[in-house]
C-alpha cells in the first residue's frame, strides 16, 4: 500500500515508522547514501540493526512457510536439510532455493539439490563489479579452499604483497571475504563455488600448480598438515610425480594416525595419477611400493575399523590383495626387479597362509627365499624362513 502525502500533512504529531533495508557493501559504494544514514544515526529516534543469519530451526520453519501445501512433511523435511547446508542461514538462499523446488525441481534427498541459478546469476553479478586485481585473486582463493593464509594467497597469485593487501581489502570490504583469526574465509562458500566455476580449465591448470608451490614454501618446515592438498593441487595442475609424491605420503600419515579411509583414498589415488606418467624402473617401483601399501593386512584392519564388511564385501578380500601382488609381479618381472620380485612372493605366501592355501605359500615363500640369499637381503631372507617354517 502507497500513502500520498500532500503539502499541507503534518506529521509532528503522528507516529511514524519508517523502515528500510540496504547491503553494507552497497552502503559504502554510495556516498550519498553513507552521509544520510551517518547523519540519521546521530538522532536519537534512530536504531540500526545488522541482521544476522538464520539458525537451522529458523531455516525449517521459513522453509516450512514457504512451501505451503502439497509436499509431504519427509520432503519438507528434506528440502530444509538442503536449504541450510546450502544458504548457511541466507534467507535469500532459503528463499531462492524453495521456489526453485515449487516452480517443478523435482523433491528428492537433500543431496539432489543443486544451486538455484537465480542465487548464482546475484552472486556472478556481484563478482563482476569487483575490481581486476579483486577478481583475479578471489578466483586463486576459490581454488585454494574454505580458509586459507595470506603469504599463500599472495605468493600463489604471483603479485606483491602491497597489490595483495589491496586487493584484499576490497574483498573484505565487499563482503566476499571475511577474517578468521589470523587466515582468510569466504563470507559464503557458494561465493567461492560460483568464482572457483568461473575459471576457465587452463587457468585452473595453472593456478593449481601455482598453489602448491606456494603451499610448499609458505609451509616448508611443517608440510605434513598440507600433504593432502598438496596431492590434489599438483594433480590438478599436471605436476603428476609431485602429485604421487604427496598423495603417498599424505595416505602414511593418514594411516599412522589411523584415518584409514583417508589412507586408502590417497593410495588409491596415488595409482591413478601413475597412469599419467611414462613407464619407467621407477613408476614401476613406485606402483609397487603403493600396492604393498595397500596390502591384505591393512586393508583387513581399515575394513574393521571401518565397519565396512556389509557395504563393501569384496573391496579388501583375500582375493583383492592377491590382484594387487600379481599385478606388482607383473610390473616387476619384465624388468629383472629382483628385490621386488622377491617382495611380491613373499607377500604372496603370507597372504596364502591366510588363506589355507598351503602347497601355494610354500612354493611362493621359497621363491622369496631363493631370491633373497642370492642378492644377499639376510633381513629379508630371516623372515621368510620364518614363514617356511609356519607353512610346514
Amino acid at each position: 500500500m502507497v500513502v500520498r502525502l500532500s503539502q499541507n500533512t503534518r506529521l509532528e504529531n503522528q507516529a511514524v515508522l519508517l523502515l528500510a533495508t540496504a547491503r553494507l557493501e552497497e552502503v559504502e559504494e554510495t556516498p550519498a547514501l553513507r552521509r544520510a544514514l551517518e547523519e540519521l544515526a546521530a538522532e536519537s529516534r534512530v536504531a540500526q540493526l545488522t541482521l544476522r543469519p538464520l539458525s537451522q530451526q529458523e531455516t525449517e520453519r521459513l522453509v516450512e512457510a514457504l512451501a505451503q501445501r502439497g509436499p509431504q512433511p519427509a520432503e519438507i523435511a528434506n528440502v530444509a536439510q538442503r536449504a541450510w547446508a546450502l544458504s548457511e542461514g541466507n534467507p535469500f538462499m532459503i528463499v531462492e532455493t524453495t521456489r526453485a523446488i515449487r516452480e517443478g525441481r523435482r523433491l528428492g534427498t537433500a543431496a539432489a539439490l543443486g544451486l538455484p541459478e537465480r542465487i548464482r546469476e546475484v552472486i556472478a553479478g556481484q563478482l563482476a563489479r569487483l575490481s581486476e586485481l579483486s577478481q583475479a585473486l578471489v578466483g586463486v582463493a576459490a581454488l585454494i579452499g574454505r580458509e586459507f593464509d595470506f603469504p599463500v594467497l599472495q605468493m600463489a597469485a604471483d603479485i606483491s604483497a602491497r597489490e595483495a593487501a589491496r586487493g584484499i581489502e576490497e574483498l573484505v570490504r565487499r563482503r566476499v571475504l571475511q577474517g578468521v583469526g589470523e587466515r582468510l574465509d569466504f563470507a559464503h562458500d557458494r561465493i567461492r563455488e560460483v568464482a572457483s566455476e568461473g575459471l576457465l580449465a587452463p587457468q585452473r591448470k595453472l593456478l593449481h600448480a601455482r598453489i602448491a608451490r606456494a603451499l610448499e614454501k609458505v609451509y616448508a618446515q611443517n608440510l605434513e598438515p598440507h600433504l593432502a592438498a598438496l596431492g590434489m593441487h599438483y594433480r590438478e595442475g599436471g605436476v603428476w610425480e609431485r602429485a604421487v609424491h604427496y598423495l603417498r605420503q599424505a595416505g602414511l600419515k593418514a594411516a599412522a594416525r589411523s584415518a584409514l579411509r583417508d589412507a586408502l583414498s590417497s593410495f588409491e589415488l596415488a595409482l591413478v595419477v601413475l597412469e599419467a606418467l611414462p613407464e619407467s624402473p621407477a613408476r614401476l617401483e613406485q606402483a609397487f611400493d603403493i600396492r604393498l601399501e595397500l596390502r591384505p593386512g591393512f586393508a583387513a584392519h581399515a575394513l574393521h575399523l571401518l565397519g565396512d564388511i556389509a557395504t563393501h564385501p569384496d573391496r579388501f578380500d583375500a582375493e583383492n590383495g592377491e590382484a594387487h601382488y600379481r599385478h606388482a609381479l607383473a610390473l616387476a618381472e619384465p624388468h629383472g626387479m629382483r628385490p621386488l620380485i622377491a617382495h611380491c612372493h613373499l607377500g604372496l605366501g603370507k597372504l596364502y597362509q591366510t588363506m589355507g592355501k598351503r602347497e601355494e605359500a610354500q612354493g611362493n615363500l621359497r621363491s622369496a627365499t631363493t631370491m633373497y640369499r642370492e642378492m644377499g637381503m639376510l633381513h629379508w631372507l630371516e623372515q621368510v624362513e620364518r614363514g617356511v617354517s609356519r607353512a610346514k
